[in-house]
């Protein structure tokens, strides 16, 4: 299948460096979509255990789908992974062996927005106990979210995924003053200059955060299920790179690096 390559403009590059993420319409095709779609609403239909709904929420609620092609071909070969390169580099970006499959149900009924408003956000790899790393342990295994959205959130209050514009700058401020070790107590408890905004969109739009950049998802008030696949891409050398990356926040972003270096960002 060939498609159109889109490229990420000056401006939407602008976007990811000062506010953290950036949202690109209509990269994923339908035909993939609905192929996922398929196997993850027969997989929800085997049913299951009530028990482990906390950890499906913040792991996968397909796991056996996660490292299929039906999933990784969201992101490996479709437009996606081309965007990739665009803001870490031409040849640096890995493909992706498996993607977290989150769907955000419908809250109760009795559920409105004055008791569901109050939330707060998170960065990957901080252990909890629940989410597949002990508590007290922490991991800088990725470079950046890429979250395909694979439904309608014509609006808020859908389970939105959902970020706090800048927030990297503040996590990463934090970061280098306490040392990456203060990861060990949990997600950073900074402040924020500006709200959450969670993240409307269409079907086959596709989601850049920096991996400092705070996220979660937004209350789902809506009759629907949220539907999105979300893979966390790496430069080649994460590995190598390591802990690097909390005191450049902008390491393994090759792409940027001509925006960056011409000053074109606003003063921070």
């Amino acid at each position: 299948m060939s498609f159109n390559m889109p490229k990420l403009s000056t401006e939407q590059k602008l976007s990811f460096i000062n506010n953290g993420f950036v949202k690109i319409d209509q990269v994923v095709p339908q035909v993939f979509i609905n192929r996922a779609l398929r196997a993850i609403n027969h997989s929800l239909g085997q049913g299951r255990d009530s028990d482990n709904i906390e950890i499906l929420n913040q792991r996968s609620w397909c796991p056996e789908l996660g490292g299929t092609e039906v999933i990784t071909d969201l992101f490996n070969k479709t437009p996606a992974f081309n965007l990739a390169e665009d803001l870490i580099g031409k040849g640096k970006v890995e493909h992706c062996g498996g993607g977290q499959v989150p769907p955000r149900f419908p809250q109760a009924l009795d559920k409105d927005e004055s008791n569901v408003k109050q939330f707060g956000g998170h960065i990957d790899g901080i252990g909890n106990g629940t989410n597949g790393i002990p508590s007290g342990e922490y991991r800088r295994g990725f470079t950046a979210l890429c979250v395909i959205l694979l439904s309608n959130l014509p609006e808020e209050y859908m389970g939105n995924f959902t970020v706090w514009p800048g927030s990297h700058y503040k996590v990463h401020e934090y970061i280098k003053k306490h040392g990456h070790d203060i990861l060990k107590e949990g997600s950073p408890p900074v402040s924020t200059l500006e709200e959450a905004r969670p993240c409307i969109g269409e079907a086959g739009d596709v989601i850049f955060a920096h991996h400092q950049t705070l996220h979660s998802a937004f209350p789902n008030l809506s009759p629907f299920i949220r539907y999105a696949a979300i893979f966390r891409v790496r430069h080649f050398d994460v590995e190598k790179n390591g802990c690097a990356t909390y005191d450049d926040l902008w390491l393994e972003f090759d792409g940027l690096q001509e925006i960056l270096e011409g000053e074109l960002t606003s003063n921070r």
